[in-house]
């Protein structure tokens, strides 16, 4: 009986979206021109992870949200911007004042390379210091200890290292939203 309403509610959703333009998210993976996603508690459940993920994307996906950053949608923020003031979203390098942990303090030395005339700037900081992008490897389901996607600590450290989950693949797309 449930399949049965789960396949009536997919059909409506069908004419709903070919009725309106909107296109709704329904089935793994989802497609990031999707315009209608589920609340986080109807979002389709992979059998492979763990409870309470959402890994809609596909099984080789490392972008997470970031797909949502089509061409399309930056193209349509782009219309949005008003003034063209820019925001910045990062802290100063040195916030937090005491990084948490135990971790070493941000410390910036000026090196005079000649007299009044080049300096060099040396920096030393903790990667929790100032503004910090964790990438989708960051931090494990600790109960199975997997990361995005299915990701494994050997895909990410060792020699069956491959890169799976590392913030590159964040810097190979790109990041660019709406301003204001």
């Amino acid at each position: 009986m449930a399949d049965l309403k789960s396949q009536a509610n997919y059909r409506l959703t069908q004419i709903s979206d070919f009725l309106t333009g909107n296109k709704t998210a329904t089935v793994i993976p989802f497609s990031p021109d999707c315009t209608i996603f589920p609340s986080r508690k109807d979002v389709p459940r992979r059998e492979d992870a763990p409870e309470g993920a959402a890994w809609v994307w596909g099984e080789d996906d490392y972008l997470g949200r970031v797909n949502l950053l089509t061409p399309a949608r930056v193209a349509a923020a782009s219309k949005e911007i008003k003034s063209g003031q820019i925001v910045p979203l990062n802290l100063p390098l040195d916030v937090p004042k005491v990084p948490a942990f135990n971790r070493q303090q941000f410390k910036h030395e000026i090196k005079e390379l000649a007299p009044g005339v080049a300096y060099d700037d040396i920096y030393t900081m903790n990667t929790q210091s100032g503004t910090q992008w964790d990438g989708l490897r960051h931090m494990a389901h600790i109960a199975t200890k997997t990361f995005y996607n299915g990701t494994k600590g050997e895909d990410i450290k060792g020699p069956q290292e491959n890169g799976n989950c590392g913030i590159h693949h964040w810097a190979r797309h790109g990041i660019a939203g709406r301003g204001c």
